[in-house]
């Protein structure tokens, strides 16, 4: 049996997202929640043999 390592990393949010979400309530819940989560570095995606991107969905699309 193959043993595969994982890393769940974030990608950074843009400054600009900060800026105008920062009044509000759920997306400031959203980022204590994940302050756990390291950010992705560039040591992480030299390690990666593999990259697997996530995305929220709107009807079943990704969102723009």
């Amino acid at each position: 049996m193959d043993r595969t390592d994982t890393r769940i990393r974030k990608i950074p949010e843009f400054e600009k997202t900060k800026e105008k979400m920062k009044d509000d309530e759920l997306y400031q819940k959203n980022l204590e929640k994940e302050s756990s989560i390291q950010e992705a570095s560039q040591e992480d995606l030299k390690w990666a043999d593999g990259i697997c991107w996530g995305t929220p969905t709107r009807f079943g699309n990704m969102s723009a």
